[in-house]
């Protein structure tokens, strides 16, 4: 019985083949992974007056000790801090705040986009 290679039909699986030779720990990093790339935003860039007015308003937070929030950039993804402004380091360039429950969190000076002052 002679059987002739172009007349099998070639059928492909797509991602199925890919996804039975891993274990479903991978698949689900792997799913994981790109829905998170997707919302990732590039960093906003701030023109110099936005860093005075985001200086002054830590400035004034930190002279009459109000609370604070920072809407921070880490890899993709801004993040709200909020607390006291326990220290400014210039050294190592960033602020040391402290939360509620008293515990300090540091934020880079450079990965800061917006500061509100809560002068209540």
């Amino acid at each position: 019985m002679d059987i002739d290679i172009n007349q099998l039909k070639y059928c492909d699986r797509g991602n199925k083949k890919w996804t039975s030779l891993m274990l479903p720990e991978h698949v689900e990093m792997l799913r994981q992974f790109a829905n998170e790339e997707y919302y990732k935003t590039p960093k906003p860039m701030l023109d110099p007056y936005q860093v005075q007015e985001i200086e002054e308003k830590i400035h004034y937070a930190m002279e009459f000790h109000y609370q604070v929030k920072f809407d921070v950039w880490y890899d993709g993804f801004v993040e709200r801090v909020s607390g006291h402004i326990h220290y400014l380091d210039p050294i190592r360039k960033e602020i040391r705040l402290k939360n509620d429950d008293g515990d300090v969190e540091r934020v880079k000076f450079a990965n800061i986009i917006d500061v509100i002052v809560e002068d209540t």
